[in-house]
């Protein structure tokens, strides 16, 4: 299985292997969601190849030189894409400037990945992810507005056409094209397309495509955009999210509505836009309150038991680990998912289980606008580790430089290490990426490994 519209699997034992979290493409070498009830996979069906002028906003995530979602120019250096498309903490190169996904334009490492901090999965909403690139595409390619409601209601209101583009499969169970493709596909109002997906469709979401089916994105188009022209310039008016199948009669596929969250993406980047919605203001509130059960007023003693993986941990128990302190945001997903967690400071790590509180023996943040800030800015990607990203080495003495090691623990195979956690193990300094127990720095450090090698103990 491959990351791009999420597909539908109707085999009873794919929903049970959903719950395990992650499966490996040995295609891809990075981790790929399981794909479960009610998700999809992405491409461009009944369309037609693009032009470099026309689309030259759209850009490539790869897996090393591999396609696997798409993305699109937003500002200089910033690309907005679907957050199933980067959750696996990995962090992709990008391609930009080509319509052809094996030759051509500029490559670019992922410096930071921002994924909005109430995503959970792809067909639960808030399928949406920054990433910061390495460098600045060039300026001739055209960068995406941000659509305010009037443009919304102008040109991508239910019955109007717009165009979805990426290197996705042509048909379903199919093969991707070299060369980018386009599809024009109506827009469906929610209510006709909550008929298709009962419960699931809601205001951060919208639809488009034919009833009768035969146009539709598909797998590997997934975080690609749609859009629609108005007064001149091209707007992103959704992110290809998920849907049941490609191109299938009664299901449209499903797109991240990119309005409702203009005001977080501005948190980010300077798009020049500003969104007229009440539904963007929600967007932006339930990060908030979503985020405010981090904030706390007790100072940081870490009286909290040692976290262990595999423990059934319920929503607001709090456990420690190598020196700080978490609490679980959602039972049920705190027993493997300690993974990764937001840790200012120490690289951006993002889990949707546990929440940061604050280092053993200071004062945890009381303020729940800090906390908001905290858990907002979920990331999945560090200064660091976008390092490792863009280096081919993994030899545990290829880093310059040196690091100070004073005070840092050991690397120890039993021990359990989160995003950000730092240790130095034969006289070199390692920060972990993500979640991780028994992995020798020494061997598992380089581009896109678990490790990033932070050069020798002065």
């Amino acid at each position: 299985m491959k990351n791009g519209k999420l597909k539908t699997l109707v085999a009873p034992i794919l929903a049970t292997l959903a719950m395990s979290g992650y499966a490996q493409d040995s295609n891809l070498g990075v981790p790929q969601r399981v794909l479960g009830i009610g998700e999809i996979t992405p491409k461009i069906v009944g369309g037609s190849p693009s032009t470099f002028a026309e689309r030259s906003y759209q850009v490539s995530l790869q897996s090393g030189t591999r396609h696997f979602c798409g993305g699109a120019l937003i500002a200089d250096n910033w690309v907005l894409t679907a957050a199933h498309c980067v959750d696996s903490g990995s962090a992709p190169s990008v391609l930009t400037g080509t319509h052809l996904k094996n030759s051509g334009g500029q490559r670019f490492s992922t410096v930071q990945t921002i994924i909005h901090p109430n995503y959970r999965s792809a067909s639960s909403g808030h399928d949406i992810a920054l990433l910061k690139l390495s460098g600045t595409p060039d300026l001739s390619l055209e960068r995406l507005s941000m659509p305010n409601l009037t443009v919304m209601n102008a040109v991508a209101a239910p019955g109007d056409v717009v165009t979805v583009s990426g290197w996705g499969y042509l048909t379903q169970g199919g093969s991707g094209p070299d060369n980018l493709y386009e599809v024009d596909v109506p827009v469906v109002s929610n209510s006709v397309c909550s008929q298709s997906y009962p419960g699931s469709i809601d205001n951060t979401m919208l639809c488009a495509g034919l009833v009768q089916g035969g146009k539709d994105s598909c797998q590997g188009d997934s975080g690609g955009p749609l859009v629609a022209d108005y007064n001149g310039r091209t707007y992103s008016v959704g992110i290809v999210s998920w849907g049941s199948g490609c191109a299938q009669p009664n299901y449209y596929g499903v797109y991240a509505r990119t309005q409702y969250f203009v005001d977080w993406i501005n948190q980010y980047v300077d798009t020049g836009s500003s969104s007229s919605s009440s539904s963007s203001s929600s967007s932006s509130s339930s990060s908030s309150s979503s985020s405010s059960s981090s904030s706390s007023s007790g100072g940081g003693v870490c009286a909290s038991p040692q976290y262990v993986a595999g423990t059934n941990y319920s929503t607001g128990q709090r456990v420690q680990n190598l020196g700080s302190e978490y609490s679980c945001r959602v039972g049920g997903w705190c027993s493997s998912d300690a993974a990764w967690a937001y840790e200012p400071g120490k690289g951006l790590y993002w889990t949707s289980a546990w929440n940061l509180e604050g280092a053993c023996g200071t004062s945890s943040s009381s303020s729940s606008s800090s906390s908001s800030s905290s858990s907002s800015s979920s990331s999945s990607s560090s200064s660091s580790s976008s390092s490792s990203s863009s280096s081919s080495s993994s030899s545990s003495s290829s880093s310059s430089g040196g690091a100070a090691c004073t005070g840092l623990t050991t690397w120890s195979a039993s021990a359990t290490y989160v995003g950000g956690n730092t240790v130095q193990y034969n006289g070199v300094k390692y920060t972990a990426n993500w979640w991780t127990q028994g992995s020798n720095p020494e061997q598992n450090s380089g581009q896109w490994q678990v490790w990033t090698n932070n050069g020798s103990c002065l």
